[in-house]
């Protein structure tokens, strides 16, 4: 769940910092923050100000002071606006605060019950096996099944996989993808529920359609490398994990595994 705020104003760059000795890197950044604070000060009614600040502070990894922000923000003199509910959401998922995740996006959708809020909301939900989901996706069928019904059946996928009804799962799944084709996220899911099965050759096959429509699908390659490797399909996995690293080359989990598949295979071979 990745979400952009609007980039620096123009007058950012005259305080950016071009090189130099810590010392200088610091008094770069306190200027950088003092200058964004007093735009905030002084224009107190424009949200974008305040969207700066907080993401300078996420650039910077102080995801304390982006929360805290946010948080007074949201409670504070922007408390009717979905936007800052909606990056409060954000900021504490990238915090790995799912509860507090859940309350954010709940007022988001409070405020403004657009499809792309409440889809996240939905997902959420199912991730964590809240019935809540299945309200939601009905609500996004009812809204504009054509345009909104793969979304509706992916929630509903995820719902029925968190508790644990698998066959339910691959079956909205399907529904998912034959309604958009292109749509990778469903593809996964369904794999990673044949995978938790046992059903390697089957999530195989199913990665398999998905990076073929998608190539650039990083995950789809991490996940054909999980499933090559419990197949014993050892340097076609090891493929996989690198095509992965190709379109991502910070995907931490392909580079771990690529490490793990390398040092299996240096033991077994010396």
């Amino acid at each position: 769940m990745r979400f952009q705020l609007i980039g620096f104003l123009l007058i950012l760059a005259l305080y950016a910092c071009n090189g130099g000795d810590k010392t200088n890197q610091d008094a770069g950044n306190n200027s950088r923050e003092s200058s964004l604070r007093a735009a905030m000060h002084a224009f107190p009614d424009s949200l974008l100000m305040a969207e700066n600040l907080i993401q300078y502070y996420r650039d910077n990894g102080d995801q304390s002071a982006a929360i805290h922000l946010a948080d007074s923000l949201a409670n504070g003199r922007f408390q009717k606006n979905a936007r800052i509910w909606h990056i409060k959401a954000i900021l504490h998922f990238e915090n790995e605060d799912t509860v507090q995740a859940l309350k954010a996006l709940e007022q988001t959708v409070a405020r403004e019950p657009s499809p792309d809020y409440m889809t996240e909301l939905g997902i959420l939900y199912a991730h964590t096996g809240n019935p809540g989901a299945q309200a939601i996706a009905d609500s996004l069928m009812a809204t504009d099944a054509d345009r909104l019904g793969h979304q509706s059946w992916y929630i509903r996928g995820l719902y029925h996989a968190a508790i644990g009804e698998k066959k339910l799962a691959i079956n909205c799944f399907d529904q998912s993808i034959a309604q958009s084709l292109t749509f990778t996220e469903p593809y996964r899911e369904k794999a990673l529920v044949l995978y938790d099965m046992g059903l390697y050759e089957d999530a195989l096959g199913v990665l398999d359609k998905c990076v073929a429509l998608n190539n650039s699908f990083d995950e789809g390659h991490y996940y054909r490398g999980r499933c090559l490797e419990k197949l014993k399909r050892y340097d076609e996995a090891k493929e996989a994990y690198e095509t992965a690293l190709l379109y991502d080359p910070g995907y931490h989990e392909a580079i771990l595994a690529l490490d793990r598949l390398e040092a299996t295979q240096g033991q077994s071979n010396p």
